[in-house]
């Protein structure tokens, strides 16, 4: 699915990124290949994840995590369809990276926004990584 369609359909779901941030969510999660895995840290109102799950192809599982309940993701993750194609915990990177044992193709580190933060998340989950795997970062404050 092109960005343009897929924006329009998550017109409603808050998101913090930028136009080309969405685009190249849409070409590394296209690049996933057949039954791969994407992890998405960080799920706040979903627009990351939302955006994986429909620029994937339908055979590749989209994970997201986030220890904040958001009640709007919910709606929207059902309204979307994506009850299959995507799971939610709620709960820490931290935990779900000791709880999961299957391989990455695609992480999204947007989880805790400090240097330390996104340390932790890539000492955590590169064991679980393919080679030649993609790690996409957002942000992070010193």
């Amino acid at each position: 699915m092109k960005l343009k369609d897929i924006e329009e359909k998550i017109k409603t779901v808050h998101s913090p990124n930028t136009k080309e941030e969405r685009a190249a969510f849409c070409k590394y999660a296209g690049k996933v290949p057949d039954n791969g895995t994407i992890v998405d840290i960080g799920t706040c109102a979903g627009s990351s994840a939302f955006i994986f799950a429909f620029a994937s192809k339908p055979s590749v599982k989209v994970f997201t995590m986030d220890p904040n309940r958001s009640e709007k993701f919910f709606y929207d993750w059902e309204r979307l369809g994506f009850l299959e194609k995507l799971t939610y915990y709620q709960q820490t990177s931290e935990a779900f990276a000791k709880d999961f044992n299957g391989k990455i193709d695609l992480l999204f580190v947007d989880g805790v926004h400090s240097y330390r933060g996104v340390g932790n998340d890539i000492n955590w989950f590169k064991k679980h990584m393919v080679d030649g795997g993609i790690i996409m970062f957002h942000d992070y404050y010193l």
